[in-house]
């Protein structure tokens, strides 16, 4: 007890001295940005201040265009990405269980997946036109593609000594897959998921630059064509917290449903 009370101690220190490190980071980047922006170093259609962006930000908040941006962005990429992680799940458990099935779609995948999803775009404005519809689309393919390899990866590192011991001990397979195989693959599931939501985010803005009337994208297509630079850097740091925020959360989620590996 002792000697885990000191490991615990120990990995709660080093993490609080990388948290700091990365904070120093940040402010260093910061003050950087800052002082080169204000002292007016670099032209400010190349670089804006801190203060430029800020005040954009305050008169996009009065006007009501900065919520209506967000919230447009926002309900996109949840709902595209939680249509292709839900896909990538049910598909990837599936492919990765049966055999069968992984030698009907694996072939389909592969010739699918090296595809970018932004190369969609054309394709389903003509299929379902510019709406929300196509955004939702091609956000949920970026998405299945990249977690869908991760769900299967977890279901194939199942040990065999585990299915073999279940079979023994007189598990059918919905016990297997429920007990067994679905547990073990769920690090690999939210690793995925972690992995595919700064996808989601890309296809997400690529998809509102090139066929969109409100969303961040919008903001950065209008930010080059009326040479605003502080509406780009405005949307490129909304992007970023976003991603940032999502990660946190499914950082929170993945380390919940994984306490039983820490402890083993």
């Amino acid at each position: 007890m002792a000697i885990d009370k000191k490991m615990t101690i120990r990995r709660k220190s080093s993490i609080d001295k990388e948290k700091k490190i990365s904070l120093v980071v940040l402010l260093t980047v910061f003050i950087v940005w800052f002082i080169v922006g204000e002292l007016g170093l670099v032209p400010k259609l190349f670089l804006p201040s801190p203060r430029d962006v800020a005040k954009l930000a305050g008169e996009m908040l009065k006007n009501g265009s900065l919520q209506r941006n967000l919230v447009a962005s926002t309900k996109r990429i949840f709902i595209g990405y939680l249509l292709g992680t839900l896909a990538a799940i049910i598909i990837g458990l599936i492919m990765g269980r049966y055999r069968i099935i992984e030698a009907i779609l694996d072939p389909l995948f592969q010739i699918w997946r090296p595809i970018p999803p932004v190369a969609a775009i054309p394709l389903l404005i003509l299929w379902v036109g510019i709406g929300e519809i196509s955004k939702f689309i091609v956000i949920a393919g970026g998405t299945f593609a990249v977690c869908l390899i991760n769900v299967i990866t977890g279901i194939k590192n199942v040990p065999k000594l585990y299915i073999d011991s279940a079979r023994i001990l007189g598990s059918n397979e919905a016990q297997m897959f429920t007990n067994i195989v679905l547990p073990y693959s769920v690090p690999y599931v939210l690793s995925g998921m972690r992995t595919s939501i700064g996808v989601a985010f890309g296809v997400m803005v690529a998809a509102e630059l090139i066929a969109s009337f409100e969303g961040i994208g919008f903001m950065l297509v209008m930010g080059k064509n009326l040479l605003r630079t502080d509406m780009i850097f405005l949307g490129l740091i909304l992007i970023g917290a976003m991603v940032y925020i999502a990660d946190i959360f499914l950082k929170k989620v993945e380390q919940h449903f994984t306490k039983w590996m820490e402890r083993a």
